[in-house]
């Protein structure tokens, strides 16, 4: 039974290794992957996911691929607000949201449609703001999927 154990351990590392590399593979320290190719744009399942979550939502203020918007200051632009923050302060100010000179940001910390998956919008936040997105979004490996909406 042991050795069941520390085989399951050994083949289980591996492949959360194997995974890590492939996370990596696309945009070295970038937390997503991009390929795009006559107006299209393969991306890992993260940022096709954060791309769903912030267009749906947080794109109403902040504007498509967030440059902006009447309600939302620019995210992604050369003076967007994403210039210079990390993804601990993102995730801290989507959760608990954040009255600045623009308005007040409400808070997402308690929504089951952007906690979740703050790490998902920050991938493909930070895929755009890089100008990695240059077409429509598909996810790699997958069919096109049509979404009837929200969870």
């Amino acid at each position: 039974m042991q050795k069941l154990f520390n085989m399951s351990m050994i083949i289980g590392g591996l492949i959360a290794t194997s995974f890590v590399g492939v996370a990596s593979a696309g945009g070295g320290d970038k937390p997503y992957i991009v390929k795009c190719s006559e107006g299209v744009c393969m991306v890992d399942a993260s940022t096709y996911e954060g791309e769903r979550r912030f267009e749906g939502t947080c794109g109403l203020c902040h504007g498509a691929q967030g440059v902006g918007g009447i309600r939302g200051p620019a995210l992604t632009t050369e003076n967007g607000r994403l210039q210079g923050m990390d993804e601990i302060v993102f995730e801290t100010v989507v959760t608990n949201g954040l009255k600045g000179d623009f308005g007040i940001m409400p808070a997402f910390g308690k929504d089951p449609n952007i906690k979740p998956y703050i790490g998902d919008i920050w991938a493909y936040l930070q895929a755009v703001k890089d100008g990695k997105i240059t077409g429509a979004l598909e996810e790699m490996g997958q069919k096109k999927k049509k979404y009837g909406g929200w969870e």
